[in-house]
């Protein structure tokens, strides 16, 4: 609003991306939704693999540019509980794979009429590439965007990507004759 921009948009980083998407795919209405870094499924014996890799690696040296782990990790461990009281607790790999088959993006995207930006970096760890571009193939109203040298963590750490989704959601129901602000 403070740049003049109004409009319904739906925006989710990882597993809060896959519900993004699952939103348009079971027929709730948007006028554009932004999926940064979404899984459509998880293998359990390697996402903790690249997990730890993409946490422990380049990822989070990439990350901590924009802040201490504090600030880019704020619902990890006990710290800042009382702004982030959400924890994912026990064998939440498992939790999130099983969610993931129940949404069955892939099966569903097909039927979602809101224009869906799939945003992705090169350099993902945690989710691969190939499953964006998947995800991106399954909706008819998606696009994929791949960001050279960027990770799981850090897309929406950077505020120029940030801009471009908001230019990009702010023209993307006018692209399907949809109202605009």
């Amino acid at each position: 609003q403070a740049r003049g921009l109004v409009f319904d948009a739906v925006v989710g980083q990882s597993m809060g991306a896959a519900f993004c998407l699952d939103a348009p795919a079971r027929g709730a209405s948007a006028d554009a939704v932004v999926a940064v870094s979404a899984p459509h499924t998880l293998h359990v014996g390697g996402a903790v693999v690249r997990e730890a890799r993409a946490l422990f690696g380049t990822g989070l040296y990439r990350t901590l540019r924009y802040g201490t782990v504090r600030e880019v990790l704020p619902a990890v461990g006990t710290f800042r509980r009382e702004e982030f009281p959400i924890r994912v607790a026990g064998d939440y790999v498992t939790a999130f794979r099983d969610a993931l088959d129940t949404m069955g993006l892939l099966a569903n995207l097909g039927r979602a009429t809101a224009p869906i930006r799939v945003v992705h970096g090169a350099w993902d760890g945690v989710v691969p590439l190939e499953q964006a571009r998947r995800l991106a193939a399954a909706a008819p109203t998606a696009e994929l965007q791949v960001l050279a040298g960027r990770t799981h963590l850090d897309p929406l750490l950077d505020r120029a990507v940030v801009d471009d989704i908001l230019t990009w959601a702010a023209a993307a129901p006018a692209s399907l004759g949809r109202r605009t602000a």
